[in-house]
């Protein structure tokens, strides 16, 4: 197995993971952040902030990088869509997202 594969396996694992936080949290908020990397390419980070409730005395907030995702179209529609194939793919439910925040370029 080359390089390139493990790290792609070893990052399915870690979105699972955060996937199933946010789901064990219940209720999240999500945050969108679209740049072009050094080759002008359009990225978008996806972040999740949830409350990780280890156990009564003990919530935490949770930050987590949820997905990077290349993207052709900075539109309002496009980019919606893509956060919401993104949360479908992570079987997460939009009717739990209780925030969302954006950035936008000038």
């Amino acid at each position: 197995m080359d390089q390139s594969r493990r790290i792609e396996i070893i990052g399915a694992e870690i979105q699972e993971e955060v996937a199933r936080r946010v789901k064990a949290a219940g209720l999240y908020a999500v945050m969108m952040d679209e740049t072009a990397d050094v080759s002008h390419k359009e990225q978008v980070a996806i972040f999740v902030r949830f409350v990780n409730d280890t156990n009564a005395t003990d919530c935490r907030l949770g930050e987590r990088l949820l997905a990077l995702v290349d993207t052709a179209a900075t539109t309002g529609e496009a980019l919606a869509k893509l956060l919401l194939d993104t949360m479908e793919r992570h079987d997460l439910n939009v009717q739990h997202v209780v925030g969302q925040g954006h950035t936008t370029r000038k």
